[in-house]
């Protein structure tokens, strides 16, 4: 299979969902890379700092997302992870609780 990657344009609609769904889609991801960024800017910065000397994370880093994504998921997120899946399920819910429920409807996908 031929390597191919979304653009900003496809990425947010590769589900063939409804055009109209792909502004809510990006703001609601901008806005989730923006609290990850600021929330978990520690984690970041102690991630950039081993990821070269830690094979597992810099696989995981690599292949997070597939690959038809992970170009801009790169280029957009900033916030890394070192924490366990336990401790990313308690932060991921507590980024849910912050979000008003109004917003919750665009980014179902959490």
């Amino acid at each position: 299979m031929p390597f191919y990657e979304y653009d900003e344009r496809r990425f947010f609609c590769s589900d063939n969902a409804p055009a109209k769904n792909r502004p809510l889609r990006r703001d609601a991801f901008m806005r989730l890379s923006a609290l990850y960024a600021s929330r978990f800017a520690e984690t970041a910065r102690h991630t950039a700092e081993v990821v070269d000397t830690i094979s597992d994370l810099a696989f995981t880093q690599a292949y997070r997302v597939p690959f038809q994504y992970s170009r801009l998921v790169r280029s957009i997120s900033r916030a890394r992870f070192v924490r366990s899946p336990r401790v990313m399920r308690v932060d991921l819910m507590a980024i849910r609780s912050t979000i008003s429920a109004d917003r919750k409807a665009s980014i179902s996908w959490l």
